[in-house]
């Protein structure tokens, strides 16, 4: 319906402003539009030269005036977008292998990702952006207090420059930075495990190839890779609340209010390394996209230390093998613009599953019990506007999205 009203908002306004002319073989010069005239902006200009009984000239059909092209305007806040995702596992959907017990999840994700541009010189530019999430589970969530309680997830800002190292028709190189890039711990459990944040940069590189150059199908490819790098900064090495006073034993077999939350340490540095491709399937309308690659996780470490036995002191060595730990990722996407510039329509597959599965056997990288099912809406806010303001972004932007 949203399409609908658009499509017949633009042909109203079409019609008011007159079609391309008839007749190819008698062109006619289209007098300039006088914005203050009787009219209005966009009104015709009134005719002074003929007299109001003078029969017009036979010409067969009369030629009409030319549509009014919508001015181009470049929005210092283009590319931001707010999405609305709903995400199913594959163990819910009955998809894959049998699992041991049911545990049904359904969510919805917001996210708004606002940018900013702060600099531009022909195809280089440098923007701020960020990225805002909140979830809700709507199946019975095993980790909240309330129902379908709403969450904020971690909040994420960077400073982005953005250079074409090289450009030729359809050949084109990209080279994306973030940095700084910091990770906002906004969310609950963030918060309540002494997060401060985290740190670090990302960079990527995308190369755009033509296929079959002017065609509409399959007309052009993209190949890219990034890869990233996070510090973690936190309270301790474990995670820890303040509000937590629980009697433990220490080392020394004494008993000591304790405010950790696990055994566990937090991964002190973060690493990724992923390599996407993506095609355009149909004239920048319909396209798919993959995405595959791993995470790196090294804990803090834990010190040397001696407990006490009943045979006597013994050591406690750091086990700095037990740091690392890894990920892999998986991701295949299929999108459709439903709305030009304004909605996009995207379903996809995500798997993330750790190293090691049931039985110490290492997991596949294409499914997990986790694995999600997803159809996402992504509504691009500076379109929608455009759209409003009878506005038009210019090409390379619309193209970019």
């Amino acid at each position: 319906m949203i399409a609908m009203g658009i499509l017949a908002t633009g042909a109203a306004r079409a019609q008011t402003a007159g079609v391309e002319v008839a007749s190819a073989e008698a062109p006619v010069e289209l007098a300039a539009v006088d914005p203050g005239g009787p009219g209005g902006a966009g009104a015709p200009p009134i005719s002074t030269t003929a007299a109001p009984n003078t029969p017009p000239k036979d010409q067969g059909v009369s030629p009409k005036k030319k549509a009014a092209e919508r001015r181009e305007t470049k929005l210092p806040w283009r590319g931001t977008s707010f999405d609305w995702t709903n995400r199913v596992t594959a163990q819910t959907l009955g998809i894959g292998q049998d699992y041991q017990s049911s545990n049904p999840y359904y969510e919805w994700v917001f996210s708004l990702r606002p940018r900013y541009y702060v600099w531009e010189d022909g195809n280089n530019t440098l923007s701020l952006r960020a990225t805002l999430s909140a979830y809700t589970e709507l199946t019975n969530s095993d980790s909240t207090t309330k129902e379908h309680e709403l969450l904020i997830d971690d909040s994420t800002i960077a400073l982005v420059s953005s250079f074409t190292l090289a450009k030729d028709g359809e050949y084109k190189t990209v080279l994306t930075l973030s940095a700084p890039r910091y990770v906002i711990p906004t969310s609950k459990s963030s918060r309540a495990s002494g997060i401060y944040g985290e740190l670090g940069a990302r960079a990527g590189i995308a190369q755009t190839l033509p296929i079959r150059d002017g065609e509409a199908y399959f007309s052009t490819a993209t190949l890219g890779f990034r890869t990233s790098y996070g510090y973690l900064l936190s309270n301790a090495n474990v995670a820890v609340d303040s509000d937590l006073n629980r009697p433990r034993q220490d080392v020394n077999g004494d008993t000591v209010p304790n405010d950790q939350l696990g055994a566990a340490t937090l991964a002190q540095h973060r690493a990724t390394a992923h390599v996407s491709g993506s095609v355009d399937i149909y004239r920048d309308v319909v396209s798919f996209s993959t995405e595959v690659g791993m995470d790196f996780f090294w804990k803090f470490p834990l010190l040397e230390t001696e407990v006490m036995t009943a045979t006597g002191p013994t050591e406690i060595p750091n086990q700095d093998s037990g740091r690392l730990h890894r990920s892999t990722f998986f991701n295949v996407d299929l999108s459709v613009v439903a709305i030009h510039d304004i909605l996009t329509v995207g379903t996809g597959f995500e798997s993330v599953p750790t190293q090691l599965g049931a039985g110490g056997k290492r997991r596949s990288l294409f499914y997990n019990p986790d694995a999600l099912f997803y159809v996402a809406l992504e509504l691009s806010l500076d379109g929608l506007y455009l759209e409003a303001s009878g506005e038009q972004g210019p090409s390379e932007v619309a193209s970019g999205r």
